[in-house]
């Protein structure tokens, strides 16, 4: 079994979800907001961001076609992330 700390402030994971279109890329929400993306192929952290706020996120899918990964929070909001770039596309 391989462990991976994702999230540098030390706060929980919530959440996780496979990205469709790269099966080797977890990502992995968190308390704090923080969202991270985890390589099982380079067994490392590929790419993280904070989502604006402090609401936990509380579930994360993918788009089965695009690179898009959806962050639902707890405050009710939803945020797209570009899993290419990790970047917010909407909200």
């Amino acid at each position: 079994m391989t462990v991976c700390r994702t999230s540098s402030e030390g706060s929980a994971p919530t959440c996780g979800a496979w990205l469709s279109t790269k099966m080797n890329i977890f990502a992995v929400g968190h308390q704090d907001a923080s969202l991270a993306f985890y390589d099982t192929v380079s067994n490392a952290v590929i790419g993280s961001m904070k989502i604006p706020g402090n609401a936990q996120i509380n579930k994360v899918e993918s788009h089965p076609t695009s690179n898009l990964v959806f962050a639902g929070m707890d405050d009710g909001t939803l945020v797209a992330i570009d899993s290419a770039n990790f970047k917010i596309v909407a909200t």
